[in-house]
């Protein structure tokens, strides 16, 4: 195996901080996952990030009454 070069402005560290900025850009979405199927609610949530409640790290979604009973009975 190679081992990775992460010395300053290595390659392998450009890399490394270029993959951190576009992670960093991206605000992930999780779905409500009923068996094979992704839906979402209208009570949209945001989780930020703890160290900078600028950014938004996530958004998810609160199940409804609905989608609940639905999950129990696809379970």
């Amino acid at each position: 195996k190679n081992m990775m070069n992460y010395k300053p402005n290595s390659m392998d560290s450009k890399a490394l901080f270029e993959s951190l900025d576009k992670v960093q850009e991206t605000v992930f979405r999780v779905l409500i996952n009923i068996g094979d199927n992704s839906i979402v609610s209208n009570d949209e949530q945001l989780q930020v990030d703890p160290h900078n409640h600028r950014r938004t790290l996530v958004k998810f979604y609160y199940a409804n009454t609905q989608q609940i009973k639905l999950g129990i009975e696809t379970a």
